[in-house]
């Protein structure tokens, strides 16, 4: 007979309904410190946007950014061949993390 642990299953479906949808996730918390020391040559995402070529002092400086130009950057400098594939790997990590699992 196999006995189930039906409060595991309830925490897991309450942190899945927390998450659903859309979310905004600060980078901090989308790229927190593990994440990058494990595929970038950063402590911290903050330092990867400061030693950029790049101006980026807001939110608006970053989204003028050439997306080939920031490809380019994300290559040299993390296990990544894009921005979109970093965010993704952040993103599945990140909601790993939210469910705890």
């Amino acid at each position: 007979m196999i006995k189930s642990n039906t409060s595991g299953f309830k925490q897991l479906e309450q942190s899945a309904k927390e998450i659903d949808g859309e979310n905004s996730v600060p980078f901090p918390e989308l790229f927190p410190q593990k994440f990058m020391m494990k595929y970038t040559q950063f402590n911290s995402i903050e330092t990867m946007l400061d030693e950029s070529p790049f101006k980026i002092e807001t939110t608006e400086d970053f989204s003028l950014i050439d997306d080939n130009k920031w490809d380019e950057y994300i290559r040299k400098v993390t296990q990544f061949d894009s921005w979109e594939q970093m965010q993704e790997a952040a993103a599945k990590e990140w909601t790993i993390k939210k469910l705890g699992l």
